[in-house]
């Protein structure tokens, strides 16, 4: 009897596997960043920053930073104030990238938050709160 539940066991493998193998997914493993301070007339906030990679697209992947917020691909004086950052796939996948986020300068005291979104065509959006 285990001989005819084995190739059945199998087959469904094999089609479970190619229904989600190429599915495009953008990856990141934080879901929020909190902390962010802002003291008027000292702008911007000091950064934070996150990871990101992506496998299977078939277009570019874009990070977009929400209101109030700027984002950059290098951090300390080297920041480069950014809302959206297109990174370039290479054969379908994005490797692992750091990137860096911060409060812009010139805001008014109060509590900022936003979604920064990380997306590409095919692949469901990422959020960051």
């Amino acid at each position: 009897m285990k001989n005819k539940l084995r190739p059945f066991a199998i087959f469904v493998f094999i089609i479970f596997s190619s229904l989600t193998a190429n599915a495009a997914a953008v990856f990141s493993p934080i879901t929020s960043l909190t902390g962010f301070k802002y003291t008027v007339g000292s702008g911007p906030s000091a950064e934070q920053y996150f990871t990101v990679s992506a496998t299977n697209l078939t277009g570019n992947l874009i990070v977009t930073a929400p209101a109030n917020f700027e984002i950059s691909p290098l951090s300390g004086s080297s920041f480069v104030s950014m809302s959206s950052i297109t990174i370039a796939n290479s054969g379908g996948t994005v490797s692992e990238i750091t990137l860096y986020v911060r409060l812009k300068a010139g805001l008014t005291v109060n509590a900022y938050s936003g979604n920064l979104s990380i997306a590409s065509n095919g692949a469901s959006t990422h959020n960051i709160a």
